[in-house]
C-alpha cells in the first residue's frame, strides 16, 4: 500500500491546489489486485515534475487469476480485467478504459494472450485529424459507452 498527498505552494495558486494518491498492490501465486485512486485539483502546479492531466479524479483498479493447471508443457494460465476511470471535479467522464484478456504460459517461457479493450473519452474542443475535422463536445469511442 502507498500514499501520498502534496500540495501546491506557488504564489497565486490558493485553493484547489493540492493532488493525493492511494495505491493498493497484491501480487500471489494464483492470484492478484490492484487499486488506485488518484485526486489531482484544478491549480495543482507540480513543479518538479509531470502531470498528464489536472482538475481530474483517477480509479483504476485491475484483477487477475494464474491458475497452474499441471498440463504438459504448459506453466500457467492468465485471465485479467481492468478498468481506468477519469472524471473532472464536476462529475464529468471524460474518459474510460475497459479491458479484459486471457493468455498462457509454456515451460519455456513463451506467451500467447488475447485481449479486448473497450475505449471512451470526451473531447471538449474541436482538431485537425489531416483533413479531417474532428468535433469538439462529442463523446467518441463505442457507442451508448
Amino acid at each position: 500500500m502507498t500514499g501520498l498527498l502534496a500540495k501546491t505552494f506557488s504564489p497565486g495558486t490558493a485553493g484547489k491546489d493540492a493532488a493525493g494518491a492511494f495505491d493498493f498492490d497484491y501480487r500471489g501465486d494464483r492470484f492478484n489486485a490492484s487499486a488506485t485512486y488518484l485526486d489531482i485539483a484544478e491549480r495543482f502546479n507540480a513543479e518538479m515534475g509531470f502531470i498528464r492531466r489536472t482538475d481530474v479524479r483517477n480509479t483504476n483498479v485491475r484483477a487477475g487469476w494464474t491458475p497452474w493447471p499441471g498440463w504438459p508443457g504448459f506453466r500457467n494460465l492468465d485471465f485479467s480485467t481492468g478498468v481506468d476511470y477519469f472524471e473532472n471535479h464536476d462529475g464529468i467522464r471524460e474518459s474510460r478504459t475497459e479491458n479484459v484478456g486471457f493468455g498462457f504460459t509454456r515451460r519455456d517461457n513463451s506467451r500467447f494472450r488475447i485481449s479486448a479493450e473497450r475505449e471512451f473519452d470526451l473531447l471538449t474542443s474541436s482538431f485537425r485529424l489531416g483533413p479531417t475535422e474532428i468535433s469538439g463536445g462529442a463523446t467518441h469511442g463505442i457507442p451508448g459507452t
